[in-house]
């Protein structure tokens, strides 16, 4: 291979594997990781790989090299679907919906996040919190010496 393509996400949890592997590639972002594996199915490409799902190879008839590449072995990627004109959910089965995300730093951040769903009369049934992989809690000792104990 002298070429790996995927969604920049994807990209980005492999890298350390790619590099275990001993994959000296260029990485190229895509739009998405299926798309990656159909052009390259698409234009017979034998020197460029897609790190896609093991559903899209066998869709577009390509082999598997190598799988469970992700750097973090207890990561899970889910999708969700956001459209302008409401969906139904279904009536058969409770309807739920888990939203992730970051904000900057500052007073009431959180409270100005959540306040959107309260004005909205948007219930919520779990809140929880990270820390950030490459930032994590900040620890205060018995003297109580040192910065606030607080995920970022």
């Amino acid at each position: 291979l002298t070429r790996v393509i995927s969604h920049p996400q994807a990209l980005a949890q492999c890298e350390h594997t790619l590099t275990k592997l001993g994959l000296n590639v260029a990485r190229e972002a895509v739009d998405d990781t299926a798309g990656a594996a159909e052009f390259v199915a698409n234009n017979k490409l034998l020197d460029t790989g897609a790190i896609a799902s093991a559903r899209a190879a066998e869709l577009y008839g390509l082999n598997i090299l190598a799988d469970g590449i992700q750097d973090d072995s207890s990561n899970v990627t889910r999708f969700v679907l956001l459209a302008r004109e409401p969906i139904i959910p279904r009536t058969d089965r409770p309807f739920k919906t888990s939203i992730v995300f970051a904000h900057d730093k500052g007073t009431s951040v959180l409270f100005k996040v959540l306040s959107a769903f309260a004005f909205r009369n948007i219930s919520l049934t779990k809140i929880e919190s990270r820390p950030h992989r490459n930032r994590p809690i900040r620890l205060v000792n018995d003297e109580n010496v040192g910065t606030a104990k607080h995920f970022e």
